[in-house]
């Protein structure tokens, strides 16, 4: 049998043994705990104990009320009432414990006879006594005493009877209760030993069969993996443990095997890395005039001639190298002098920049006084057009009113020739009087008199009505000259708004132009001031460059002198390894007769500079 299905079996032993006593427990306390069958039986059988005392199945209280309402007829109804009560509550007790879930013997005493006595007390009490107490007979009182007396003590008789039945009912189960509980409890303590018992068996079984073979083999396994070549044990055995043996009985002659090869291709490592190393030590001599002679053995050939490869590609790089960095350091020499020629003249560009910018800076401040200015003589001009408008109103005022002035004498001098006339009539009248007067004789005297009167007061009204009229005359003369002045005063301020407002939109139009300079140049200004900035900027950048290519050039030295320090044929046309023979010879020769011709036209162009 193998260790897997060992442990099976042990397990599913221990767990049955543990399943059955979690069964047995379960059902010993479910009958024993508060609220299992055991203790329902006994509180139901305490109930009906508590119910046939009184009340509610026991009949003595309504007995007891009865025979009061009796002897006392003055409380019938009171009587009644109490007696509906208690028959309501028996009935409702007893509809309980007939569907009640009780033993047999419970039962048994629930419809036995003192369950019938009680409904035969409570048919008399119904029939009989409620009838009797609701006519007030006296002469009845006696006979239903009788009955109910009888009915009481034979309920009675067999209530006592029943008590004793429920009593020796809850006996039996409180016994039945503790022989569960004794048999359960011993019941547990023995599948408790049995499972001890069992988890000790399962112990010594697996320390025997598992743990101490486990431990030999890990030993085994330890003296291996410390080099040293010792039998491995329980190779036989047909369980997991024996396959693990065979396994590691395995792994030992491998390892044994490859221990000897290791040995072999220590000593071919040992050889090639020799080689290698003298090579190298070689080429950190910076000499690449040599190459590999060594045949490495196996897989090792290869990187043999890879080495004699890479030894002939750096010396073609290195060569190559040194070609580019001449040529670099040329270029950077030129490109160093055309940066510092390039900073000049940013620099003074620069300052140009400065210069025009201050300059804009001083005209805008004068065009924005010459706006201020332009703006001021707006705002007067237009102050004045103001003014003189007011003026031309006012003119206009008078001249309307110099006018009505007129109409007014025109009107008076009608009115003066009204006066006029009717002081002609006046008089004409008076001298009629005056002729009638005389006429009259002695009795016109007095209107004679009166008639010489009114006649001299026509003459002085007729003559202060002509010296009204002269006046009146020369002031409308002088108020015609006076309309007439206005008139032209009016159009004198009209050619002066008109002036006013033509001035006022030349103004106008100096402002507009002043604003649109000021604004033109507040604009070329702030274009300078990004160009001064973006000259300085170019400045920093250039002067940056300046200092990178001089730089480059120091490094494009460096590098030239470093690649001075390797060692290789010098000869236009080298004896190159045999793996590059054919090619490399005539790209070499034209690479460096391109580079002789870049720097020819470098020195050129320098010299064309100086």
């Amino acid at each position: 049998m193998n260790i897997k299905r060992l442990v099976q079996i042990a397990a599913a032993a221990l767990l049955g043994t543990m399943l059955v006593c979690a069964v047995v427990f379960t059902m010993g306390i479910n009958s024993i705990r508060i609220g299992g069958s055991h203790e329902r039986q006994i509180e139901r059988a305490s109930a009906l104990e508590a119910d046939l005392l009184p009340p509610p199945l026991f009949v003595v209280e309504p007995y007891a009320v009865a025979m009061e309402g009796l002897n006392h007829p003055e409380r019938a109804a009171e009587t009644i009432s109490r007696l509906e009560a208690m028959h309501k509550q028996y009935e409702d007790r007893k509809s309980y414990w007939k569907t009640a879930d009780v033993s047999d013997t419970i039962r048994a005493t629930i419809e036995g006879s003192s369950m019938k006595a009680g409904d035969a007390f409570w048919a008399v009490i119904n029939d009989r006594t409620i009838p009797a107490l609701r006519r007030n007979d006296p002469a009845s009182t006696g006979p239903v005493l009788n009955a109910m007396s009888a009915a009481y003590h034979n309920q009675k008789g067999q209530l006592d009877e029943s008590l004793q039945s429920v009593a020796k009912f809850k006996t039996e189960t409180l016994d039945s209760s503790k022989s569960a509980l004794t048999w359960t409890a011993s019941l547990l303590i023995g599948l408790g030993l049995l499972l001890f018992a069992g988890l000790i068996f399962c112990a010594v079984l697996l320390m025997r069969r598992v743990i101490d073979p486990l431990g030999r083999v890990a030993d085994v396994t330890t003296e291996l993996a410390d080099g040293r070549n010792v039998p491995v044990p329980f190779t036989d055995r047909h369980d997991e443990l024996g396959a693990m043996a065979r396994a590691v009985d395995h792994f030992r002659e491998s390892a044994n095997i490859r221990a000897e090869r290791d040995a072999k291709d220590s000593a071919e490592k040992k050889g090639v890395a020799d080689a290698l190393g003298e090579m190298l030590a070689v080429m950190a001599d910076g000499d690449l005039r040599k190459q590999l002679n060594v045949v490495f053995p196996g897989s090792y050939k290869e990187i043999g001639e890879s080495l004699n490869k890479a030894i002939g590609a750096l010396r073609s790089m290195v060569q190559q190298v040194v070609l580019n960095a001449t040529s670099i350091r040329s270029a950077a020499g030129e490109i160093s002098a055309a940066s510092q020629d390039l900073s000049e003249r940013t620099q003074s560009n620069a300052a140009a920049i400065e210069e025009t910018t201050a300059a804009l800076a001083n005209v805008d401040s004068r065009i924005a006084s010459t706006r201020d200015a332009a703006e001021s003589t707006a705002q007067s001009a237009s102050r004045a057009k103001s003014a003189v408008d007011q003026g031309r109103s006012k003119a206009q005022f008078a001249a309307a009113t110099m006018e009505e002035v007129r109409e007014s004498a025109a009107s008076v001098d009608g009115v003066m020739e009204a006066l006029d006339k009717i002081a002609f009539q006046t008089r004409v009248l008076a001298m009629n009087a005056a002729v009638e007067a005389g006429h009259a004789g002695e009795a016109g005297k007095g209107f004679a008199v009166v008639a010489d009167l009114v006649s001299q007061l026509a003459a002085r009204a007729e003559e202060e009505a002509r010296k009204a009229r002269e006046q009146l005359t020369a002031t409308s003369a002088k108020i015609g000259q006076a309309v007439t002045s206005v008139g032209e005063v009016e159009q004198e301020f009209a050619g002066i708004v008109d002036d006013v407002a033509s001035v006022t939109e030349l103004v106008e139009r100096l402002t507009e132009d002043a604003r649109a300079q000021a604004s033109a140049v507040t604009e070329i200004s702030a274009a300078m001031r990004q160009m001064d900035v973006s000259t300085q900027q170019n400045a920093a950048m250039v002067e940056q460059t300046s200092a990178a290519a001089g730089s480059l050039l120091a490094d494009a030295q460096k590098l030239v002198d470093q690649a001075e320090t390797f060692k290789w044929d010098r000869r236009m046309r080298q004896k190159a390894v045999p793996f590059e023979r054919r090619g490399r010879t005539a790209q070499e020769v034209a690479s460096i007769n391109a580079v002789h011709a870049e720097q020819a036209s470098l020195e050129q162009r320098l010299s064309d500079a100086a």
